[in-house]
């Protein structure tokens, strides 16, 4: 039982460093275009995956909003 907690504990990990290397290409895709933050976090948190992925760039790479490992990982695990 131990050794399946591991893993799903790895998978986990490798899962949500893919969605940050993903939220950091449609970020810079956003960025492209002026983003209206405020309004891309209600989106978010009203449930709109697709909002999500991009919003998490933006805390990973502190577009527009203060850099933020924990919340980066919060958006984009959500996303899922």
């Amino acid at each position: 039982m131990k050794h399946k907690c591991s893993t799903t504990l790895l998978l986990s990990v490798c899962l949500c460093c893919l969605l940050t290397i993903a939220a950091s290409f449609v970020t810079s895709a956003l960025y492209a275009e002026e983003v209206d933050i405020p309004k891309l976090r209600v989106k978010a948190e009203r449930g709109m995956q697709r909002r999500k992925t991009p919003l998490g760039g933006m805390y990973l790479n502190g577009k527009g909003v203060q850099k933020n490992l924990a919340e980066a990982l919060k958006w984009c695990a959500e996303s899922c």
